[in-house]
């Protein structure tokens, strides 16, 4: 059993996964929902035929895999099927991150959920942290990753602002400079939290 239960989130091209990165290397125990949904929609498993049963075969390659590109071009452009692909992934998703955080062992862990605050998932944890960046940054990352603007905003659009985000998290961390930078805040953060944790 785990101590403090920490849920990490933020918008689009802000450093979710850099920050979680950090967290491990600072020997915490970081699970990423992302990687849970992959593994969920691998052949043969139930909750892909699912998907297939929602989208059609048109979503299915040719190889058996779940075409992820064709079901975002589905699902970001269009609120109805986006809910229906959070409604048959979130569930098991959250189920999986439960029975992780119960068997996990440590003075704190950390779950990287981006769409958190969207499928309500703030309960599962006593801290939500989010990672924020400004506008200008955020465009600069998605256009080193090759999206067109236009792609990059149908993704921010799909998503709760990032200011709610922001207003609604306990903890908020700014990422608009190096990555040296961003782990010299993480690092205080985590020092203080554990300090605070020992003196009680």
């Amino acid at each position: 059993m785990t101590g403090l239960r920490v849920g990490l989130t933020g918008g689009v091209a802000c450093g979710k996964s850099t920050a979680g990165d950090i967290l491990s290397g600072l020997g915490i125990p970081v699970l990423d929902t992302d990687r849970i949904a992959r593994e969920l929609v691998e052949p043969g498993s139930p909750v892909l035929e699912d998907v297939i049963a929602a989208f059609g075969e048109a979503v299915r390659r040719d190889d058996g895999t779940l075409d992820r590109a064709a079901v975002a071009e589905r699902v970001f452009g269009n609120e109805d099927d986006r809910r229906k692909l959070n409604s048959i992934l979130h569930p098991v998703i959250m189920d999986r991150v439960a029975g992780w955080m119960n068997r996990v062992d440590g003075w704190m862990c950390v779950v990287i959920v981006p769409l958190l605050y969207e499928v309500g998932a703030e309960s599962l944890f006593d801290e939500v942290w989010c990672v924020t960046a400004e506008p200008e940054t955020v465009a600069r990352r998605l256009e080193s990753r090759g999206w067109t603007p236009e792609h990059g905003r149908r993704r921010i659009a799909a998503q709760m602002p990032l200011k709610e985000k922001a207003e609604r998290a306990d903890r908020v961390i700014r990422n608009d400079e190096t990555p040296e930078e961003l782990e010299k805040q993480i690092r205080i953060l985590v020092d203080r939290i554990r300090k605070k944790e020992n003196e009680g």
